[in-house]
């Protein structure tokens, strides 16, 4: 766990994010000046310069945190300026930040605990904060943010216009980007909402276990990536229209499409149930093609009819409708492939929608088969 520096990167952080302010400087696993036993080095500071000073006598460590928020001056007089060895309950607290203005969104690889991500995870977790920067400032009009490499994964940064009282706005828009964004290998990081909350200190090295080169696991050097020119701090009401704008109304439903039929159309009318309904539901659907190589299984393709309702997960999304012949209590079932979202919807408007983790079209269809025999109305 030798650490390795980019002070120059480390002061360029410190100057961007906590320049006026009072943060915490804080490693752990580590060893100072040599010292035989590893623990957590922490101290307190308003100095950058200072702090980039301190941090060479870290020998190693797992991993350099700072304060993404303003904590209150007076715990310098814990470690004004220098760094020492220091318990836990020494560290910062929620009550001891002044000012929550910071929205971190963490994008991490999933793999096991106390270990560095391959080179492929990493290249995963690149692609989700890549589409989540594109959905927030191209979709929703966000500013463009910091955006950073934590050595695992990825960071995007937001300052805030103004401080936020409580973290709940913050613990929602994270937990609808993980919901949007999340997938089996790559997650959004739900948990870094508190006030108190420590972030990777670009210009160190992540060094969680042992490096394995042939398995692409290595050490490496968290690092800015991209600071917008101009930092334009985000506005709490345009953050609010966007975990507005993900949370469907719970009084939406889907308007049927009028036509002739003026009675409800049941299983038990037969196999031409089915295409009655779609005449009066969705017209656009067409005619029915073979699915797989079922016996008297049909699919539709259509639009999704929540599209409105949702911010990203099913825009450019395909509906598979099944209808299997020895299930004929189950009059439709709706598929989102790769979107995680099944949907049923019977002949007569009611609406049930589940939703579910899973990639790939082999679940999928396990996931029809289990509905198609277990689902009753």
């Amino acid at each position: 766990m030798k650490f390795h520096y980019d002070l120059q990167e480390v002061k360029k952080t410190l100057q961007l994010m906590c320049s006026g302010n009072t943060f915490e400087i804080r490693a752990l696993k580590a060893q100072l000046d040599g010292q035989r036993y590893p623990g957590i080095v922490s101290g307190f500071f308003n100095d950058p310069d200072l702090a980039v000073k301190e941090l060479t006598r870290i020998t190693a460590a797992s991993g350099i945190y700072y304060t993404l928020n303003p904590v209150n001056p007076a715990l310098r007089a814990r470690a004004n300026n220098r760094l020492r060895m220091a318990n836990a309950n020494e560290a910062t607290s929620d009550k001891d930040i002044t000012a929550q203005i910071t929205l971190l969104i963490d994008i991490d690889p999933v793999r096991l605990s106390g270990t560095s991500a391959t080179d492929e995870q990493k290249l995963a977790a690149q692609g989700v904060a890549n589409e989540i920067w594109k959905e927030l400032v191209k979709t929703h009009g966000f500013p463009e943010p910091i955006s950073a490499d934590s050595g695992n994964g990825y960071h995007l940064i937001y300052r805030l216009a103004e401080s936020t009282n409580d973290s709940t706005l913050i613990k929602d828009t994270l937990k609808v980007l993980a919901e949007q964004f999340d997938t089996d290998i790559v997650k959004v990081d739900p948990t870094v909402y508190n006030p108190s909350r420590i972030s990777k200190l670009y210009g160190t090295t992540a060094c969680k276990g042992d490096e394995i080169p042939e398995m692409g696991i290595i050490h490496r050097q968290a690092k800015l990536l991209a600071v917008p020119d101009s930092i334009i701090p985000l506005e709490l009401a345009k953050l609010q229209a966007f975990v507005n704008s993900a949370t469907p109304s719970q009084n939406s439903v889907l308007t049927p499409v009028q036509t002739s039929v003026s009675t409800p159309i049941k299983a038990k009318d037969g196999q031409n149930w089915l295409d009655q309904w779609l005449t009066n539901y969705f017209p656009e659907a067409g005619e029915a093609e073979q699915w797989l190589s079922t016996p008297g299984a049909r699919i539709w393709k259509i639009d999704c009819p929540w599209k409105q309702h949702m911010v990203r997960k099913h825009q450019s999304c395909n509906l598979l409708m099944v209808q299997s012949l020895r299930s004929v209590s189950v009059p439709l079932v709706i598929i989102i492939t790769g979107i995680h979202c099944v949907i049923l919807k019977n002949p007569i408007g009611r609406i049930r929608c589940v939703m579910f983790k899973s990639l790939g079209q082999t679940r999928n269809l396990y996931l029809v088969k289990v509905l198609l025999h277990s689902i009753q109305y």
